[in-house]
Parts: structure tokens; C-alpha cells; sequence
């Protein structure tokens, strides 16, 4: 039976909030859009954009530049008031003025009106809003793609020609984001995130893509440093400064230390990756952590078809060439990352007719061409060679734990392995949709890595 409910008295708190969102609206009116054509995004465009297959992207032409303004500044409008969570930045706007406009979006299905007239249904991408502001200024605020800060754009008469903002404008502005930002912190009061993120999309950083990708950029910015210190360790040589023009060589082997462990970290970052979203609820509980969490990465490897849904029919074994390949960086990992005193890091002085001599396992060419083959050890030994090696060797593992997955499964981590952020829902097991989430996020590496690539073996 349904009760009748009283009408509850409006707190103070409740009327300020009233009479601050009827106090901008009137001042700061919004403002209709004079065009209202949609143009399909330029090319070099669509890749941060994401819509079905067969949908374009379309965006609402701008005429302000062709109405006789001018842009003065354009700034995330989050830096401007107190409130920084863009989500009640939108809210307010919204509680002022109600629905924003669409700048950008894609063309749904056809369908028929009540009124019996044909519409189009518009998807959203971007939306915006333009307001009235002192001496014919026009606050406007949007959003860009995929970036969710929404900005705002001063845009003056074309008759003002100072390189500054006008006293009114600038004072009229300046009350419009002090009552904004008072009008936001109190919707931001009302805001809850335990609220608000349930049964939501969520998304993690990639932390295997910022690894491998920082590997790679450090290796690039080794090229443009180690020249010089070369050119620095020749002169000390020449003058006879030889403990001096030994010590580039440390200086030179950081670059390659530094993008080593980017590497190891990229791959360890992707098994905790997929911990994250396969793991089966049932091992989820604190015991199964030791190993899951903080057992050893060849060991969590091994358990991924144990632990972890979509990997149904895979075969990573010990005799594995996957495992194989991990195999080979184990070992130098642990060497490297504990400061474990490996044989190239000892030599031998000996002593011939009271003269000494030094042998060293590392630089001694008949022990070194044992090693020609194996990573190194010794942080002096660090070249080129052996960080392009590291990242080739994570790429492959990487690789061929992807092979092992279900399809599925396989084709969602293809869709964000080399990009910054992963779109997901927490449950989920619908990969087609995932996989659409995280389209328009994957970024292109540069064609200077390639580059580099060429003609680089281990030194």
C-alpha cells in the first residue's frame, strides 16, 4: 500500500543551493546554439574516437571564429574552481542549466517520434555548454574525446583588441567560477563514490604498456646521451685519466640498467594484470595471496590455468618453450634486482716476478666469449644490446601467454596491451563488450623504436 509522504520542509542549506543555481542562470544565461549541423571528424582524428563498426563520428560545426569573436584562452575549468572530481563539475552545470548539448557523437537508428515524425538518434561522445557572459563575452564549456576534464573557452568580440581580458569581463567572470565552485562544493557533499561506482565500468592503468614503453623510451634517450660520454671517455684516455674515463662506463650503463628494469617490472605488471581479471572468486581469499600475490613470477605463471579463468586449454608447463624463455631471465633478474655478487663481478690479481697482473671474467676475452650469448651481470658490462634484448624477451613471453588464453579473453587483451589505460567491468565476462570499451585508447609506438630495433644484437 503506498503511503502518502509529507513534503518535507526545505533546509537553509537547501535554499542557498536554490538560490545560487537561480542566481547564475539569470546572470549567466545559456545561450542556443545558432548551428546546428553535424560534420563527420577529420581522419587523422578517429583513432581517439571509438564508435561500432559502420558508424562515423560526427561533430557540431563551430561558427563562433565566423561570428565575429575571437578566442581568448581555453583551460581545464577544473584548475579554476575548488571542486576537482569532473563528474560534479558536469552535475552542477547540469543542476543550472540542465542537459548539456552534444558536440560530438554517432548516429544511431532511425525511428518514429509519437508525433509521427523521423529522428535519429544521436549517441554522445562530447558535450558542451555556452553561457552569456559581462560585456558580451561567451564562457564556453565543453569536453574533449576521450579526456573527461572539461575545459572553457573565453571568446571575445572581435572588436576588442587588447591583449588582455576587459575589467568587467574579467570581474564578471571571476564571480561566475566563485559562485560556481560554492554551488559545486555543496553537490559535491551530497556526492558518494561507494554510491556511485557500483555495477559501473572501471578502469586500472597499464602498467605493463608504461613499463615497456618507458624501456624503450629510455633505450631512445640513451642514443642522444652515450655519444657524449663517449666523446668524454676518449678524452680521459687520451690524457691518461684512465680511472676517470673507466667510470662513463657506469655512467653509461645506467641508461640500460634503468631500461632493464622497466622491462622486468613490464612483465611482472601484466601477471598482476591478469590476476586482477581473471582470477576465480574462489581463490581470492587471503591463503591463495602467497602465491597469487607474492609467490615467485615463474611460479605464478605456471598457476595462471589453476588460478585463473581463460586459460581452459593451455599448456604452460616447465618444459614449455614459454617457460623456457622465462627461464633465461629468472636467474640475471634475481641477480640483478638483489645485487647478488655474480662471477663477473669478481676478478683475479695475480702475481709474476713480483709484478701484478689482472684478470677479469667480464673483459678477459677468453672467458668473455663464454657469455657472448647471455645477458651480463656486471652493471659495467650494460649496453645497447643487452636492454633491447630484455624488452624482445618480455614481448615474447608476453606474446605467448596471450596465445594460451581463450579466445575471448584473448581478444580483449589484444585491444589494450599497448595502451595507457584498460577499460573493464568488475564480473564481467562479456569480452565482445569489453573489448569495444577500449577501443580508441590503444596508442601507436613510434616508429623510432622499430628503428632502433635494426640491427641490434647483444653486446
Amino acid at each position: 500500500m503506498n503511503k502518502k509522504i509529507s513534503k518535507l520542509p526545505i533546509s537553509k542549506k537547501q535554499t542557498a543551493k536554490k538560490k545560487t543555481i537561480e542566481t547564475l542562470r539569470l546572470k549567466y544565461p545559456r545561450i542556443e546554439r545558432s548551428c546546428k549541423e553535424f560534420q563527420p571528424i577529420p581522419p587523422e582524428e578517429e583513432k581517439y574516437y571509438w564508435a561500432p563498426d559502420g558508424k562515423q563520428v560526427l561533430r557540431l560545426t563551430d561558427t563562433l571564429a565566423h561570428e565575429g569573436y575571437q578566442e581568448f584562452a581555453t583551460v581545464e575549468l577544473s584548475s579554476l574552481v575548488e571542486v576537482k572530481l569532473t563528474q560534479v563539475i558536469y552535475r552542477t552545470l547540469k543542476a543550472i542549466y540542465g542537459l548539456p548539448d552534444i558536440i560530438a557523437g554517432w548516429r544511431g537508428k532511425k525511428f518514429t517520434s509519437a508525433e509521427g515524425k523521423p529522428s535519429i538518434y544521436m549517441c554522445p561522445i562530447e558535450w558542451g555548454y555556452l553561457l552569456e557572459g559581462e560585456d558580451g563575452c561567451i564562457f564556453d564549456i565543453f569536453s574533449r574525446c576521450r579526456d573527461h576534464e572539461p575545459h572553457i573557452t573565453l571568446w571575445l568580440s572581435d572588436t576588442d583588441t587588447s591583449s588582455d581580458l576587459p575589467v568587467g569581463t574579467r570581474k564578471g567572470f571571476n564571480e561566475f567560477l566563485v559562485q560556481f565552485s560554492e554551488l559545486a562544493k555543496r553537490i559535491d557533499n551530497e556526492y558518494s563514490i561507494k554510491n556511485e561506482t557500483k555495477e559501473i565500468s572501471k578502469f586500472a592503468n597499464n602498467l605493463y604498456y608504461q613499463n615497456i614503453q618507458s624501456a624503450k623510451d629510455i633505450v631512445q634517450l640513451a642514443d642522444e646521451v652515450v655519444p657524449v660520454l663517449d666523446r668524454t671517455q676518449d678524452n680521459l684516455w687520451a690524457g691518461g685519466r684512465r680511472y676517470e674515463a673507466f667510470d662513463q662506463w657506469r655512467k653509461k650503463s645506467l641508461f640500460y640498467v634503468s631500461s632493464i628494469l622497466f622491462s622486468l617490472m613490464a612483465l611482472e605488471g601484466f601477471i598482476n594484470l591478469l590476476y586482477k581479471f581473471f582470477l576465480l572468486s574462489k581463490y581470492s581469499h587471503e591463503p591463495f595471496k602467497r602465491l597469487t600475490e607474492k609467490g615467485d613470477l615463474d611460479l605464478r605463471i605456471l598457476h595462471l590455468p589453476i588460478y585463473c579463468k581463460c586459460f581452459s586449454n593451455a599448456s604452460i608447463a616447465p618444459d614449455s618453450p614459454l617457460y623456457e624463455k622465462l627461464t633465461a631471465i629468472r636467474k640475471f633478474r634475481n641477480d640483478l634486482v638483489h645485487a647478488n655478487i655474480t662471477e663477473e663481478n669478481e676478478g683475479y690479481v695475480m702475481m709474476e716476478d713480483m709484478f701484478f697482473f689482472e684478470y677479469n671474467p667480464l673483459f678477459h676475452t677468453s672467458l668473455r666469449t663464454r657469455r657472448k650469448k647471455k645477458p651480463h651481470t656486471q652493471q659495467l658490462a650494460f649496453g645497447k644490446g643487452n636492454a633491447i634484448w630484455m624488452v624482445q624477451r618480455v614481448e615474447e613471453i608476453v606474446n605467448d601467454i596471450i596465445s594460451e588464453m581463450d579466445e575471448g579473453c584473448k581478444s580483449w587483451v589484444r585491444t589494450w596491451i599497448n595502451a595507457g589505460r584498460i577499460a573493464w567491468i568488475p564480473g564481467s565476462e562479456d569480452y565482445k563488450y569489453l573489448s569495444s570499451l577500449n577501443q580508441g585508447w590503444e596508442v601507436v609506438e613510434t616508429i623510432a623504436w622499430q628503428e632502433t630495433l635494426n640491427g641490434n644484437g647483444i653486446e
